[in-house]
């Protein structure tokens, strides 16, 4: 089973944004169907719910849209064919 690795950086970005729309940790709660105590643990970075679904009711509940991204955990080399080379025309 795959497990969802989180950024430190969302729970900056989560407590920033709540900050710069001026509301509580209570009041986020409230707007996003969360409780008080998953914010908190959200911007503290201890969450252990459903992390994609509550930073979607979060993102929501603050006007931002939420998108979710997956990047090969490897970089993947490609096979590019040869450059033909070009006689030049008499």
């Amino acid at each position: 089973m795959a497990t969802l690795e989180i950024r430190g950086d969302i729970q900056q970005l989560v407590y920033d944004a709540r900050e710069a729309a001026g509301l509580t940790q209570l009041e986020l709660a409230r707007k996003a169907g969360l409780k008080k105590s998953e914010i908190l643990d959200i911007e503290q970075g201890d969450y252990d719910g459903d992390y994609v679904q509550a930073l979607a009711s979060i993102g929501h509940a603050l006007g931002f849209k939420f998108t979710v991204a997956m990047e090969p955990a490897i970089k993947v080399e490609t096979q590019h064919s040869k450059p033909t080379s070009r006689r030049k025309s008499a």
